[in-house]
């Protein structure tokens, strides 16, 4: 998705292997804690971070000041460098937003609706959120 090729096998993915899930899209999806914004968390010396932002910073190096990690697949759990790319925030809004929710579900006519706030809100989503009720 963004020019590299990197396999769970690299030898600096040891720290994450185990926690993650190679989807068919060839994400890798994060089986460990995720926030309650929907992304993957991990700790890095006694502080939470996000595990996306870990997996971009492997694969890319460190992020130019005020990027984000961004997912080129819109999978929000995937932590792949292989799908990752450091990206301003508006790039990365105007790139997503109108596409995709932050889970990941595609945004298709009638799988979404406005909420009070007039921001897209995800049907699937929401649909999961009042089931654990």
């Amino acid at each position: 998705m963004n020019g590299n090729n990197f396999t769970i096998d690299d030898p600096k993915f040891d720290r994450i292997r185990h926690l993650v899930k190679i989807s068919e899209k060839g994400c890798w999806e994060w089986q460990a804690k995720i926030d309650k914004y929907g992304y993957p968390v991990i700790k890095l010396n006694g502080k939470s971070v996000g595990a996306h932002r870990y997996g971009c910073e492997l694969g890319n190096g460190q992020p130019p000041a005020g990027f984000d990690a961004s997912h080129l697949c819109a999978n929000s759990v995937c932590v792949s460098p292989n799908h990752l790319i450091w990206e301003s925030h508006l790039d990365n809004v105007r790139r997503i937003e109108f596409t995709h929710c932050k889970k990941g579900h595609e945004y298709v006519p009638g799988s979404w609706r406005y909420n009070n706030d007039m921001q897209k809100t995800c049907k699937i989503c929401l649909k999961e959120r009042l089931s654990r009720r």
